[in-house]
């Protein structure tokens, strides 16, 4: 594999007929692995610098969560959150934080 993979994050392929591993590697960028052939088929640059993984496991460090199309990753080393197309392969929204962002999740909110 051509990326150390510190975060994965599994999803359904746009068209749902296979399952794709992302991962955010050292480097910066989500690489999209076909589960299948074990190949990587995208690379989207998303941190400009690369990272390393802290020695004292509860430091923060980047993260990645995956809702529908869009993934989310945060940037500890300059307190941003961006907001990746996974379709397009393109940050299109990035936001500097109060607060250096360690660990990510989110939910799903339905109307009643």
């Amino acid at each position: 594999m051509p990326c150390d993979a510190p975060r994965l994050t599994p999803r359904a392929d746009p068209t749902g007929n296979s399952i794709q591993a992302l991962v955010l590697g050292y480097d910066g960028q989500i690489h999209v692995i076909d589960t299948e052939s074990a190949e990587v088929v995208d690379t989207i640059p998303v941190i400009d610098e690369p990272w390393t993984e802290p020695l004292e496991w509860q430091q923060p460090r980047p993260a990645i969560f995956v809702r529908d199309h869009t993934a989310y990753v945060t940037d500890p080393a300059t307190k941003e959150l961006h907001a990746v197309d996974l379709t397009s392969g393109e940050v299109v929204n990035t936001i500097t934080l109060p607060e250096t962002p360690n660990e990510l999740s989110g939910v799903v909110a339905q109307q009643h």
